[in-house]
């Protein structure tokens, strides 16, 4: 029934028409984008939720002493699987504070 609307009415209104269907299809274009965004966000957080799942099951059988007498790599790799994003802040040897860190502005040096 559009189709024949569409056929029957002057060429003004065809163009609005025309100019409806293109910001529909805009919209559609930027809704699927968002949502393959969200999907990808969503696998990367259950990917990280695992880790931090199995990290956590690792810490368990370990003691608090066994834990620090581990090499300083290992303490850091379990660290940062549990806190990603989040680093701790310390001073004189004391956390005092936690700040998240974007990983495109974080420097490895």
């Amino acid at each position: 029934m559009l189709i024949w609307d569409r056929l029957s009415v002057g060429d003004e209104i065809r163009h609005l028409y025309d100019e409806e269907l293109a910001q529909i299809n805009a919209r559609l274009k930027s809704m699927k984008a968002t949502g393959a965004m969200l999907n990808t966000q969503q696998l990367s957080l259950q990917i990280e939720t695992a880790s931090q799942h199995t990290t956590l099951g690792e810490l368990a059988e370990l003691t608090l002493e066994a834990f620090w007498q581990q090499e300083s790599r290992v303490i850091n790799q379990m660290l940062h699987r549990l806190r990603r994003k989040n680093r701790l802040l310390l001073l004189n040897g004391q956390i005092i504070g936690v700040a998240e860190i974007n990983r495109r502005q974080c420097s490895h040096t």
